[in-house]
């Protein structure tokens, strides 16, 4: 990530978005340029469990078969995603954004 051509760690800004941290004069100055410069960012990289979603049809899906009794095991290796995941999406904790 590069502020005014200045790397600046990831880590660094979800300090900063937290509120754990405060940027210095200077990188507040150079990160309120950089938005001012670029207000929207096109096409965001996707990283980390926000990756490989499911999307709402196999959602629902998985949500049938567990109520129609299917094991935790069985759906997940139809889906090729672990049981706690089936876990949480029957149980409405579904950890990835809708599509």
């Amino acid at each position: 990530m590069l502020a005014n051509g200045v790397e600046v760690p990831l880590l660094t800004y979800q300090k900063y978005e937290g509120g754990f941290r405060s940027p210095g004069r200077f990188a507040a100055k150079a990160f309120e340029q950089f938005l001012d410069d670029n207000p929207t960012i096109a096409n965001p990289p996707v990283v980390g469990r926000w990756k490989n979603q499911l999307p709402d049809a196999k959602v629902t899906e998985i949500r049938k078969l567990r109520e129609n009794g299917a094991a935790l095991l069985t759906i997940a290796e139809r889906f090729g995603i672990s049981e706690s995941s089936v876990s949480r999406i029957c149980a409405g904790n579904r950890r990835a954004l809708t599509s």
